[in-house]
């Protein structure tokens, strides 16, 4: 148990040090506002944005039992986890949607359906961001989905396979909900990542949820 807790620390101390995503969104993100994080994990992302100085409320969700309790230590009184799929649970409405590193766990049919759960639940002017794996030719693709691959072996992430897509199908995807999409190099290292982001459009006609 020890051994498993000083790993998990090693990994977060890792993530939030050398992965661009954190930076990245703490540059993007509003000051204030509600966040939803789908596939919160232990709460990295959270915390790392109240670290950074964001005034934004949390409500983060994740399949995972033991990550969601992690999370649930860290959080203040303005961050909510919860353990919930967010395929099938009730989405709060949000000013702002993240979901890193989720989407590739899922069939491509089962991605679609999440995007158009994550996109309805934002507030018009709203923005949903997505980190996945990117589909470059090259060993930083193969490197990447190697990775998670064996993540899935281990139990880390759980998840019954990896469905990579890439950058220009998720933009495509998330073109059909949202207005102003955009795709951003998002890895480092050996690791290819890309981050891609829509706004809602103020006239879209649908309230937040539905």
């Amino acid at each position: 148990m020890l051994f498993r807790s000083r790993m998990r620390r090693g990994f977060a101390i890792g993530k939030v040090k050398h992965d661009p995503v954190f930076w990245m969104l703490a540059e993007r993100l509003p000051r204030q506002g509600h966040l939803l994080d789908v596939g919160a994990g232990e709460g990295l992302l959270a915390s790392y944005l109240r670290c950074a100085g964001s005034d934004l409320s949390f409500t983060g969700l994740d399949i995972d039992a033991a990550r969601i309790a992690i999370a649930q230590k860290v959080a203040d009184e303005r961050m909510s986890f919860r353990v919930a799929d967010g395929q099938d649970a009730a989405l709060p409405e949000a000013d702002v949607v993240t979901c890193i590193d989720v989407l590739h766990y899922l069939p491509t049919d089962r991605q679609d359906a999440l995007l158009a759960r994550m996109c309805a639940a934002l507030r018009p002017g709203g923005r949903l961001y997505l980190r996945d794996p990117e589909r470059a030719r090259g060993f930083a693709a193969w490197w990447t989905e190697t990775w998670e691959r064996i993540f899935v072996a281990i139990g880390r992430h759980k998840g019954g396979g990896v469905n990579v897509r890439g950058s220009a199908a998720l933009a495509e995807a998330l073109s059909r909900h949202l207005e102003d999409v955009r795709v951003e190099r998002a890895g480092t290292g050996p690791f290819a990542n890309a981050l891609v982001s829509g706004r809602k459009p103020r006239d879209s006609g649908l309230a937040p949820g539905v």
